[in-house]
């Protein structure tokens, strides 16, 4: 018993401090809540006033017009003067009746704290239709009409008709980038033209979210998810919600054996722009659970940004754009969505998730369209406002407010961190020179820098024959061919952003990122510069954030995983915790001894250290310091046992580590030309369907060849090997 007390006395004055600093705390904010409920409760007070006031009004006005009537059937008909009275008489007493009770329920509801007002929640319109689809041919027959639909809305029909016969058959896993044999340059499909036939594009604008299942603890009493003997439901996502501007389509694909058709042409057709709020992590989500790439996916909070709107979830953003209350209720948020009967609540709740998110953004987008920013007439403006947030995942920050006690809030007056590229790239560049070169024939080889001009000329081995635009004429005949009848090569190219058309602070942009185009055979990357592109600063960190998702795709593809398990660096976990521990018992038990300094005049001073100070029980203190002793296998420990155990690195570099980007190159490589074709097509599809770049050249082709880009004479063909 002793014991114990001790151990309480001791606890009490190493945190003595620590207590009454709470308890203040706790005495402060009870007082500023207390202070709130009253504010609250006087504000109801006035508001029910008020409405006692208008009521009253009304009541008095509805007398009039009571009598006023009643005079007037008196004067037509005398036989029904005593009827009239006396149901009115009556209806007078039972109004009064009702309104003294309605006075008593708003006086008894007074204390409660705007509870009524938080149930006035959003409803949808008995206009919108709800599709509840549990099974896969139910789905296929009205998602299927409902595409068909939007496809006949596309302008362009060649885009239109391509898009059903390569999406009919579409394989998962990213295969359908590799195993399509078709030598159309059209293959990537590109945003179709913005008429009034599908209302200026927002018809292709669909409301997107996702449902997860919860096994966690599943309600017997609730109708339980379609499982069999031999199967069972264990992906995360169990319902997939999208909505148009009349209809809501709830898939429960957690009912079905596996994704529809219908739903995967929709999800993977990149002219289909799917908003909604963290819609990254939703596609992110789907493609984890069935290999399916959801395309052109746009959030909105990035956008309520650029037109001034204030929230960071769909609830704020709700409640600022449309100025409505969602029902946000954690039992239906987190419910069961895997159940095979939804219930009404769940119904309503799943529809209007995707139905608001695409309010909001036409909302947003004709706020965007009347300012100042934008020429109204513009062609295509829907997809101007969409093109910098295709695919891209937004993270919210969120900064301390000093001056409001902590409360954390966003600022958007406060201007997006400029890119770190834009301080170090050159303004106004010029990156093709457009010099042409002749062979002694007047054979056109291909286009070069100035500064090659300059050796070819230096070294007499060319001639200037013409200065607009400059042009050489070599004194030898050469062994290739160069680019000879390539239109790409041989074109003029304009030195501005493929994207947006900027021509500020632009840079050499590669189609295929960097750390897979390293491990490319040489041959493949000189004399080519087909998938070199020119990106301004902006358009290129935007496409940065995008590789992520097909990122995903190559490693689903190839079986190599993103985050493998023989990690660059091996941690020592047991040496990591000693010497935590080490740094502990130095601070507490070694501190520094005090210094004196002897003055000139004499006197001295006396400089004390600063003392560590440490939460941390004396016990607690004293079972680390033993634990560390018994590590280095000694009774004590001196000030330079700790030293030395603090300065040992825990993490060593793992040998075994292959790097994930050069195990996807094994395999591309092991597959011969074809292989390495169909990798570079799959990024070149990417990029063509990621950012539709509206100033690429006429001859750019997804399908270029690789190998005969350059094309010397005579050479054998070399083998292909890793680097």
């Amino acid at each position: 018993m002793s014991t114990s007390n001790n151990i309480i006395t001791n606890l009490f004055k190493n945190n003595k401090k620590s207590f009454f600093g709470t308890s203040i705390i706790f005495i402060a904010f009870y007082w500023v809540y207390n202070n709130y409920i009253k504010q609250i409760d006087n504000k109801d007070k006035q508001e029910q006033k008020s409405t006692d006031n208008i009521s009253d009004s009304n009541n008095n006005n509805n007398n009039n017009n009571n009598n006023n009537n009643n005079n007037n059937n008196n004067n037509n008909n005398n036989n029904n003067k005593n009827n009239n009275n006396n149901n009115n008489n009556n209806n007078n007493n039972n109004n009064n009746n009702n309104n003294n009770n309605n006075n008593n329920n708003n006086n008894n509801n007074n204390n409660i704290i705007k509870k009524v007002k938080f149930n006035n929640f959003f409803k949808l319109s008995n206009d919108i239709k709800i599709h509840v689809l549990s099974t896969k041919e139910e789905c296929d027959l009205i998602l299927n009409e409902f595409y068909q639909s939007l496809l006949s809305k596309m302008n362009d029909d060649k885009n239109s008709s391509l898009s059903s016969t390569i999406n009919t058959n579409l394989i998962v896993d990213g295969a359908d980038i590799i195993n399509q044999t078709s030598s159309s340059d059209s293959d990537a499909l590109l945003f179709p033209k913005c008429n009034e036939k599908n209302n200026d594009g927002l018809d292709f604008i669909i409301g997107f979210d996702a449902e997860w299942s919860n096994f966690n603890s599943i309600d017997d009493s609730i109708s339980k998810p379609l499982i069999t003997s031999t199967t069972q439901y264990n992906h995360k996502v169990a319902l997939i919600q999208l909505s148009s501007k009349d209809e809501t389509f709830l898939i429960q694909v957690s009912q079905m054996p596996n994704i529809p058709t219908s739903l995967e042409q929709i999800l993977t057709d990149p002219r289909l722009i799917k908003v909604g709020v963290a819609v990254s992590q939703d596609a992110a989500t789907i493609f984890q659970s069935f290999s399916i790439v959801t395309k052109g996916c746009v959030d909105l909070v990035p956008i309520a940004r650029l037109t001034n709107y204030e929230g960071n979830g769909l609830a704020s953003l709700a409640l600022s754009v449309m100025n409505v209350t969602l029902d946000k209720s954690n039992l239906i948020r987190c419910s069961h969505w895997e159940n095979r009967d939804l219930t009404k609540e769940q119904i309503h709740y799943a529809a209007a998730d995707a139905w608001v998110g695409r309010e909001i953004f036409e909302i947003m987008y004709n706020t965007y369209k009347q300012s100042k920013i934008v020429h109204p007439n513009e062609k295509d403006l829907i997809y101007t406002l969409c093109r910098p947030f295709i695919n891209t995942s937004f993270k919210v920050k969120v900064e301390k407010n000093k001056n409001s006690g902590g409360n954390s809030k966003l600022n958007p007056n406060k201007p997006i961190k400029e890119n770190m590229l834009k301080k170090t790239v050159p303004d106004k560049r010029v990156l093709y020179d457009n010099c042409l070169m002749y062979s002694p024939d007047d054979v056109l080889l291909c286009s070069i820098s100035k500064k090659k001009v300059e050796w070819y000329v230096s070294r007499q081995l060319a001639d200037i024959i013409k200065d607009e635009p400059l042009s050489i004429k070599l004194r030898f005949q050469p062994h290739g061919e160069g680019h000879s009848g390539d239109d790409y090569y041989l074109a003029h190219k304009e030195n501005i952003c493929v994207v947006c058309g900027s021509t500020h602070k632009i840079l050499r942009h590669s189609v295929v990122p960097h750390c897979y185009r390293q491990y490319l055979p040489e041959e493949i990357k000189s004399h080519s510069s087909h998938d070199v592109l020119l990106l301004c600063c902006d358009c290129h960190a935007n496409m940065d954030k995008r590789a992520q998702i097909m990122r995903m795709m190559i490693a689903k593809q190839y079986n190599v995983p993103l985050d493998s398990e023989n990690k660059v660096y091996i941690t020592d976990n047991a040496l990591l915790k000693i010497t935590k521990m080490a740094l502990i018992v130095k601070n507490h038990f070694y501190q520094p001894s005090d210094e004196i300094i002897t003055n000139e005049d004499g006197t001295v001073t006396n400089i004390s250290s600063k003392k560590y100070k440490s939460n941390i029980p004396e016990y607690k203190l004293e079972e680390m310091k033993k634990e560390v002793a018994n590590y280095i296998g000694k009774e004590e420990i001196n000030l330079k046992d700790l030293d030395q155990l603090i300065y040992l690195n825990p993490k060593q570099k793992n040998e075994d580590y292959v790097p994930h980007e050069k195990q996807v190159m094994e395999k591309v490589l092991a597959l011969g030309e074809k292989g390495i074709f169909d990798f570079i097509r799959s990024w070149r599809k990417n990029f063509i369907e990621t950012v539709q770049p509206k100033f690429l050249s006429p001859h750019w082709s997804i399908n270029k060849d690789i190998l005969n880009n350059y094309k010397p004479k005579n050479q054998k063909p070399k083998q292909i090997q890793l680097q």
